[in-house]
């Protein structure tokens, strides 16, 4: 901001100074002219008290002296009057130009200050085009060197849209985290403090649809250089900006004004689920439990489901563990059979009051509900169209 501040510092604007200057000028004298028409009120005033004691005096005192001094008073009161309003007039038209002559100033000096923004990142940016060239023989190298199938680390959850099914880092990941924490090591603050999933290792690119900037990609697109990511990503945007503030489309004010809104992804509140052993929460503030059987799919609250998951109850079904499991159980129905029974709170796992409800008083913990919402007081009164079979996903 004071880097800003600094760059809007200029020679200060002669039309603005000589209307200053105008002003200046006016208000000093329809000061001196208010004082004159307040000594000649107070003239008049005397004259007449003057007159007052001539026309009661027994002597033949002439009263004409101050019956002039009065009317030449009173003339200079209405002059001064009538200077004052004319001067008055002058001020407003010389305080209009001048808040005209100002605004144009700001629009002038602001437009000019992001247009000097703009080739300054992009003269800098071109900089680091240049720098990062031997970089990119490097990681060349690195990458090169690193066989695909050496298992050097586990990348746990990786961000959407990465192209790797296996367990173990690719050599691409591996010199994208490489490069990530050179980056890191030298200029901290290019990265957020708190990030989600452990990404805060890996590189991210501004998504380049229609250079509106994001969070992740929508579909492939080709990285720009340093220089043509800069003129899309900042030089454009402000010299359109500066633009706008020359013909008065935008906002003069530049601090704290965003040049364009980044897209916000909407948090996860749910996971989709595979269930591998029958389990069991409690749904409302009735205490009833909500049943799952093994070999189901199910979407559920993301508290839920991560308990689930860590107590090895279900699956991600976007996970390739989820996805094998529950194509083998698709398999394992061909050649099976299942037989109806009903499902009990007995032959669940419970996961117990995951989303911390005040249950009412007299709530009944027995209460159940089935997977399509359907409950009642009796535990064992659930009956699925057919029961589940038993299924280990680690058969496979």
């Amino acid at each position: 901001m004071n880097r800003l501040k600094n760059m809007i510092k200029r020679p200060k604007n002669t039309e603005i100074s000589a209307i200053e200057d105008e002003v200046l000028t006016l208000t000093t004298k329809r000061t001196d002219i208010v004082a004159r028409r307040a000594a000649a009120v107070k003239a008049a005033d005397e004259a007449r008290e003057q007159r007052k004691i001539a026309l009661i005096d027994s002597s033949e005192t002439s009263i004409d002296p101050f019956n002039d001094e009065i009317t030449r008073q009173e003339g200079v009161v209405g002059t001064c009057d009538s200077v004052v309003a004319e001067i008055d007039q002058m001020l407003a038209a010389a305080r209009l130009r001048l808040e005209a002559a100002r605004s144009a100033d700001l629009r002038a000096k602001n437009a000019t200050t992001l247009e000097e923004v703009a080739t300054t990142v992009e003269k800098h940016a071109g900089e680091l085009e240049v720098a990062l060239k031997p970089v990119a023989a490097i990681l060349a190298k690195i990458r090169k060197a690193l066989p695909e199938n050496v298992a050097i680390y586990n990348p746990a959850n990786r961000p959407e849209g990465r192209t790797e099914k296996n367990h173990h880092a690719s050599s691409r990941e591996i010199v994208s985290a490489l490069l990530a924490e050179a980056i890191a090591h030298v200029a901290p603050d290019t990265f957020d403090e708190e990030t989600n999933y452990k990404r805060e290792n890996a590189l991210f690119r501004v998504v380049v649809d229609e250079w509106e900037p994001g969070v992740r990609f929508r579909e492939r697109r080709d990285p720009s250089s340093a220089s043509a990511a800069a003129r899309l990503l900042v030089g454009d945007r402000l010299r359109q900006r500066a633009t706008a503030i020359r013909d008065g489309k935008a906002p003069a004010e530049i601090h704290g004004t965003p040049i364009y809104v980044p897209s916000v992804d909407v948090p996860q509140t749910s996971i989709d689920l595979f269930v591998v052993k029958n389990f069991s929460y409690i749904k409302d503030r009735l205490g009833r439990y909500e049943l799952h059987a093994q070999g189901s799919t199910a979407v559920l609250d993301v508290k839920i489901a991560t308990v689930a998951i860590e107590k090895g109850f279900a699956l991600r079904l976007d996970s390739d563990e989820g996805r094998q499991a529950y194509d083998a159980h698709l398999e394992n129905l061909k050649t099976y059979q299942p037989w109806n029974s009903s499902l009990s709170t007995d032959e669940c796992e419970p996961l117990g009051n995951i989303l911390n409800f005040e249950l009412e008083e007299g709530s009944n913990p027995l209460q159940i509900s089935s997977e399509r919402g359907r409950h009642t007081a009796e535990p064992s009164a659930i009956k699925p169209a057919r029961r589940i079979p038993e299924f280990s996903w680690e058969d496979d």
